[in-house]
């Protein structure tokens, strides 16, 4: 069962090229909020700026956890686990990137969701890390799958 999601920003929940948030981003983490821990993570050269503009969306107010980490610093998901002490298996992670979210997610045995947008959609996996458990082109695609696809 799903306990907690965890969410990447960078092109998963906003758009850096463009500057908008992604259609639908806001409606899926209210509709996932009273049900699952949400844990939001990025990686960005000013991590003040980067927290100010989640404040600032009122995306703040629906993750129980948010972890903004300099550019030069890897994505770790263990000390996620280490704080809320769910099992791997109990974590979802939604992201764009296959060398990062996707490929933390797997190695540490948790749930994974690809989000098929940004410079790294067309990426081809280079080893099983890298595949994801699921697939999506639309962030409300998320909402099924936590329904639907046998992983709750």
């Amino acid at each position: 069962m799903i306990k907690a999601i965890i969410f990447d920003y960078g092109y998963t929940i906003f758009d850096s090229e463009k500057q908008l948030f992604q259609t639908n981003a806001l409606s899926v983490v209210e509709a996932l909020a009273p049900k699952y821990k949400l844990i939001l993570v990025s990686k960005t050269k000013d991590t003040g700026a980067r927290l100010r503009q989640i404040e600032k969306a009122g995306f703040d107010q629906y993750f129980d956890y948010i972890q903004v980490l300099p550019k030069e610093e890897n994505k770790n998901f263990e000390n996620i686990l280490r704080h809320y002490k769910f099992k791997p298996e109990e974590y979802f992670v939604i992201g764009d990137r296959i060398t990062s979210e996707i490929r933390e997610g797997n190695r540490l045995g948790m749930k994974t969701c690809r989000f098929r947008y940004g410079p790294e959609k067309n990426l081809v996996p280079i080893d099983n890390l890298e595949e994801a458990d699921y697939e999506i082109e639309d962030l409300s695609e998320v909402l099924d799958i936590l329904r639907y696809g046998n992983i709750n």
